[in-house]
């Protein structure tokens, strides 16, 4: 490892461990500053190479990450390179990301949610994944109610706003955020289909369709939306929302992507496995962090966890895969505990 990518970070694991842009004082008594001033300049400098300075062109990333785009066969499928991935972060040893489960804002568990938030503002990973129902949506549901309390939708969509300024704020100014749209998100559209399509149509050629990246104004918060059922590629690993259900899904997943493919939706943690040509592959579902005890389920057990996922990929495409369990609240990690209350 050179000296210039030795500093870089030592600078962003400082950053990391203050939950902001260290001062160049911070980082002097840590580490000294003759060998920065000889390898950047100065500390300014250093910053800038970071992407970390406020006048650093790398701090003002562009809003959009550059997919590569395409369709095999059936799948739609949305990569990251994963060099511009890490060129896009100051090129660090590890890459960090943080995926999200079903959270269902409406009906979610606070403390779990809380937890997650806790880690996030300490861990500050590079991208967040949000794997879709962030929104419970029971406002625009085609399934039948489960009570006489009445519906409502707006509500929800405000507290959506609310909680992706908070997310963003855990997360700092340097990282970014990736939305997969679930299946409760795409009531939406199913709603305006099924409801008034006459009233809808064409709406979207005038820019004034009600769709959730308008909705949660995605674009003022340089936020990407990957739409349900496709596929985000990162590297080695592939993400959706979830293709299939039950005890069996894991297989199913791999079988169908025959590659590492990690999903959301069925609330449970569930893993398989195979060999390939290539090494070793898995599925993985990732838990949820809403209530256990749904309304829908009318009582019913199920087996739901409270879960997230954490990936720290390599510059090489190989990485590290934590699934966090969280019980009443709490969970640890690395010698840390990170609590939610209860």
């Amino acid at each position: 490892m050179d000296a210039k990518t030795a500093l870089l970070q030592k600078l962003q694991s400082l950053a990391c461990d203050l939950g902001r842009i260290p001062k160049r004082d911070e980082f002097r008594s840590v580490y000294g500053e003759g060998e920065y001033t000889r390898v950047f300049g100065g500390f300014a400098q250093m910053l800038q190479a970071a992407g970390m300075a406020p006048d650093s062109p790398k701090s003002k990333k562009e809003k959009k990450f550059k997919y590569n785009k395409r369709q095999i066969e059936s799948f739609k499928v949305h990569e990251i390179p994963l060099d511009e991935l890490f060129a896009r972060h100051g090129n660090p040893e590890i890459l960090r990301i943080v995926a999200q489960p079903d959270t269902h804002l409406k009906n979610r568990d606070h403390a779990a949610v809380g937890a997650l938030l806790d880690f996030v503002g300490w861990y500050r990973p590079h991208l967040h994944i949000i794997g879709g129902d962030l929104l419970d949506a029971e406002g625009v549901s085609h399934w039948p109610s489960n009570d006489l309390a009445p519906k409502s939708f707006i509500p929800e969509v405000v507290e959506a706003r609310e909680f992706l300024d908070a997310l963003k704020s855990k997360i700092g100014a340097n990282g970014d955020i990736l939305y997969i749209e679930g299946n409760h998100e795409d009531w939406i559209r199913q709603a305006m289909v099924a409801k008034m399509p006459e009233f809808f149509f064409g709406l979207d050629e005038l820019g004034l369709l009600p769709d959730l990246k308008s909705l949660l104004d995605l674009n003022a918060r340089n936020i990407d939306l990957i739409p349900v059922n496709e596929i985000l590629k990162i590297g080695k690993l592939h993400f959706t929302h979830g293709l299939y259900t039950g005890p069996s899904a894991p297989k199913k997943h791999l079988s169908l992507i025959k590659g590492n493919i990690y999903y959301f939706h069925t609330h449970d943690v569930l893993t398989h496995h195979e060999p390939s040509i290539g090494g070793y592959i898995e599925a993985a579902s990732l838990g949820c962090l809403c209530r256990l005890d749904a309304p829908f389920l009318k009582g019913r057990p199920n087996n739901w966890v409270h879960a997230f996922g954490i990936f720290e990929i390599r510059q090489d495409g190989n990485y590290s895969f934590y699934c966090p369990k969280i019980f009443n609240g709490e969970f640890s990690f690395n010698g840390k505990m990170f609590t939610g209350g209860k």
